[in-house]
């Protein structure tokens, strides 16, 4: 005879249980990176959205400020360089009004600015003035100056506010 062996095979509820909580886990790390993901794209997109109204406002590079080695070597063939103290408000704000009136002058010439408290400017200045240098490294400014240059050549030399003024106008 045969004997029916009826094997009772018993998953158990534990093992279902462990399967569904780490397919949930799993659909909650999702929804969070999912969260992560789009937030990051709005923000991203709203950035962009920003800089793309930046970029149709023109942009200006300012030239005119240069460094006292610079002054033999720029490209135009007739210009100015103004050799004066930044740090003095009162000089500045009138050196700059006197630069924002020679500029709209029709037959101005470039005209480029030197900060002679600047630290990298600092070597040019000195007790007693060279008026004829033939390169950066003869500069010696005693003060507020103007030098023409022209075909990277010394043309004039004025110095004091009043003089610059006088011949600028």
């Amino acid at each position: 005879m045969k004997k029916n062996d009826k094997r009772i095979v018993n998953f158990g509820s534990g093992n279902v249980d462990e399967v569904y909580n780490g397919l949930k886990m799993l659909l909650i790390v999702l929804v969070i990176l999912g969260i992560f993901y789009l937030l990051t794209a709005y923000i991203i997109n709203k950035d962009s959205k920003k800089d793309s109204s930046k970029s149709n406002e023109d942009v200006e590079i300012q030239y005119k400020e240069i460094l006292a080695g610079s002054s033999f070597s720029m490209s135009d063939s007739e210009y100015f360089v103004l050799y004066y103290d930044k740090s003095n408000e009162d000089l500045s704000s009138d050196i700059d009004s006197l630069i924002s009136n020679y500029e709209v002058k029709e037959d101005a010439i470039s005209l480029y600015t030197v900060d002679i408290s600047n630290s990298f400017n600092k070597n040019i200045v000195s007790d007693s003035s060279n008026i004829e240098p033939v390169s950066a490294s003869e500069l010696k400014i005693n003060g507020t100056t103007l030098i023409k240059f022209s075909d990277k050549k010394v043309i004039d030399y004025i110095e004091s506010y009043d003089m610059i003024k006088e011949y600028l106008n």
